[in-house]
């Protein structure tokens, strides 16, 4: 009522430039999006019940409200709710795309580029393999399949290039989730499945964009040149400075009284921008949407709670929406006649073979384990959500027809549907984890450091160079250098600190030293203080021993206590990447012979053994009785390259109990102390703008 009195108060003379729907297209619209939203909910809630992928259940979802379903059980309900009319379709259809470019930027926030580096020639082979044989085969499908099946373009050529590129196409984020259900996630085979799901993902989407082009008559030479000019600048470009760009913008928001609203808005803003900029090249927006994704995956903005808000809006409103809109297009009529439902099991046997052919044969010649092979293929196999974009794609620019549209769509759900039995069966159900099983948390490539640069203490550049792989994920801050090496810190300095601490960076780094017998620096502690990241410290104590005593490995005190296991994490990846031995101990504080402590004592160390033994490193489990636990930890510290010690924030202080403070005073070897986040949200509130240094810190 409102909005009609609104517009007949407009005169007529007046063109309005965004005309508003009417009161009924509105009410449709939200009942479109109630129904649709419940029903995905609930059916994916159902899928994931029987042991299938949440996205089974949300395009069944959408089938039901479907002209083969609601449309033939109740006609004038259907024709109500979804009505053939542009106007009120594009309300919905707006929010479902809206989806699919959220669901593909968060796709490629999950890529890993160096992936592919890390696994040689049996991951090129396989990629090659995995989109060659597909492309061939739906090139040559498409030309065989029946004339009904081509969209209003009636161009043959054009029909056969979507169908090839649908073929090519995995799902990475399906083939995730079945490797993790089985076991095999983070083992080098999952890693390989990952990597080249990733690569078929890439190559995937860029000839997307490029017959989608093609297809829709939208190329000529001048405009093909243009895009594939544009392309071959914005992949690079994205890939390469996206990251820092994206650190740049989201640093100069933080300073400027940001928070994870900003941060959300950032995100947003570089989907949508990167998006716009491949659809004004003529190549589809999910492109622009996946290289920004790519782009956010690599920066400092992957760190904060901003993102994971997005992901859960994704994962909980949009991309079920998206999948049961696309799935409120199937029309299961035409699949009732006995031709077309030939038509779609061949479509499927070509797209399966495909995958398992192309992929396992690929993997297979350059040495890859048959087993393993069979599996990478069957891995590979799921489309999922991905070939629900292609399709909608498709069909909106008259690639596809209603019919072939719900081939594809159906195909996607069956490709998720066998792919699991099919690993399963090629693999084994066991639970196996390899030597990446354990994640190596903060030491991981994806995580963003905060360096505290003092010029009186080690440095922490270099030092930090040793503990993190992916240097370009770094960020010093120098310490003003009339500050002394154990003296207080100005206030400047912590304000520069906290504010770039809160810009997404996943841990905080700072190096001391110290005469024997000091505990930590009032530096260290103001640090701890004033910052909730994951604390990370590397300590000198007194003179370090000459650097060729030969040293015994990495040590680290375990109790069974979650911090110990952190600390024990930590040891374990320094311990895989330096090549040295894992010294695992535990000290029982009693000097009578207590058979229950020992036992306890023993498998306290025998979890520990347990957790990290995956790494494939030396691993000496070490139990001893002494009066205080501090003697033998720290006789056995000083022949050992390192010490990892656990501790935990108290408000300024740095607290580990009477054990980590008598270890943290004594001489010897350098020392690592992990310190537990203060809470679990990463984004700090921002210091007041008029407390933000404009001078005196200097950023690296």
């Amino acid at each position: 009522m409102l909005i009609a009195l609104a517009e007949s108060a407009i005169p007529e003379a007046v063109a309005i430039p965004l005309p508003p729907p009417d009161e009924h297209q509105i009410l449709v619209m939200l009942c479109q999006v109630f129904a649709l939203l419940i029903a995905a909910r609930v059916a994916g809630h159902v899928a994931r019940r029987i042991g299938q992928p949440r996205v089974v259940g949300e395009l069944c979802a959408g089938v039901l409200f479907g002209p083969s379903i609601l449309g033939a059980v109740a006609p004038d309900a259907h024709d109500w709710l979804f009505p053939a009319d542009a106007a009120q379709s594009g309300l919905l259809l707006g929010l479902a795309w809206l989806g699919a470019l959220f669901l593909v930027a968060l796709a490629g926030a999950e890529t890993d580029i160096d992936a592919l580096k890390a696994h040689g020639k049996v991951a090129i082979g396989a990629t090659i393999g995995s989109l060659i044989v597909p492309l061939g085969a739906g090139f040559a499908l498409g030309y065989v399949l029946p004339a009904d099946f081509l969209g209003n373009t009636d161009n043959r050529l054009a029909f056969a290039m979507f169908v090839a590129v649908a073929l090519s196409i995995s799902s990475m984020p399906v083939a995730a989730k079945i490797l993790d259900d089985i076991g095999h996630l983070r083992s080098p085979f999952g890693q390989l499945t990952l990597g080249v799901a990733m690569a078929n993902d890439v190559i995937g989407w860029l000839l997307l964009g490029l017959v989608g082009g093609v297809a829709a008559g939208r190329f000529s030479a001048g405009p093909l040149v243009l895009a594939l000019g544009g392309l071959a600048v914005m992949v690079p470009v994205f890939i390469r400075f996206g990251p820092g760009m994206v650190d740049s913008a989201l640093a100069a928001s933080h300073r400027r009284s940001g928070g994870p609203a900003a941060a959300a808005s950032l995100a947003t803003l570089a989907i949508v921008g990167a998006a716009a900029m491949t659809q004004a090249l003529g190549v589809e927006a999910v492109v622009g949407a996946f290289l920004a994704g790519v782009a956010i995956g690599r920066s400092r903005l992957r760190q904060l709670s901003a993102l994971h808000h997005l992901e859960v809006i994704t994962a909980g409103v949009l991309a079920p929406l998206f999948f049961a809109t696309a799935g409120v297009r199937v029309d299961l009529a035409g699949l009732f006649s006995l031709g077309t439902a030939g038509w779609a099991l061949v479509v499927l046997a070509v797209a399966t073979g495909a995958k398992l052919i192309g992929a396992g044969v690929g993997a297979r010649l350059t040495g890859f384990p048959a087993s393993d092979s069979v599996a990478l293929g069957a891995a590979l196999n799921a489309r999922g959500a991905l070939e629900i974009v292609v399709a909608t794609v498709g069909l909106s620019i008259g690639v596809l027809s209603a019919t072939s549209y719900s081939v594809i769509v159906l195909m996607a759900i069956a490709t998720c549907v066998v792919t699991a039995p099919l690993v399963k069966l090629a693999k084994g159900t066991g639970t196996t984890r390899g030597a990446d099983g354990n994640s190596e948390g903060l030491f991981s490539r994806d995580t963003a450091v905060l360096l505290a640069v003092h010029p009186a203490a080690p440095d922490s550049r270099e030092i930090a160079a040793t503990l993190w792989t992916d240097q370009r994920r770094h960020r010093a801050l120098v310490v003003p250098g009339s500050t002394s090496a154990t003296g207080d810190l100005n206030h400047r300095f912590l304000s520069a600190l906290r504010t770039e601490a809160g810009a997404g960076h996943g841990a905080i780094f700072i190096t001391e030293r110290s005469a024997p017998n000091e505990g930590l620096s009032s530096s260290t502690l103001a640090v701890a203080g004033s910052t909730r990241q994951p604390l990370v410290i590397w300590r000198e104590v007194g003179d370090q021993p000459d650097q060729s005593q030969a040293l015994d490995g990495i040590l680290v005190p375990v109790d069974g206590r979650p911090g110990s296991s952190e600390a024990l994490n930590v040891a374990s990846v320094l311990a895989a990447r330096w090549g040295s031995p894992l010294v695992i101990m535990h000290v029982v504080r009693s000097g009578r012979n207590d058979q229950g402590a020992w036992l306890r004592a023993t498998a306290i160390v025998d979890r520990a053994a347990d957790q990290v033994r995956d790494r494939n490193l030396p691993i000496e489990t070490v139990v001893v009785a002494a009066k205080s636990a501090s003697g033998p930890i720290i006789a056995r510290s000083r022949v050992s390259a390192l010490t990892v010690v656990a501790a935990s924030r108290r408000a300024d202080r740095v607290v580990g109990g009477s054990t980590f403070a008598d270890v943290a005073r004594a001489g010897g070897r350098p020392q690592l102390v992990v310190v537990e986040p203060q809470a679990a949200d990463t984004m700090l509130a921002p210091w007041p703008a008029d407390t933000v240094p404009s001078d005196g810190v200097t950023t690296v």
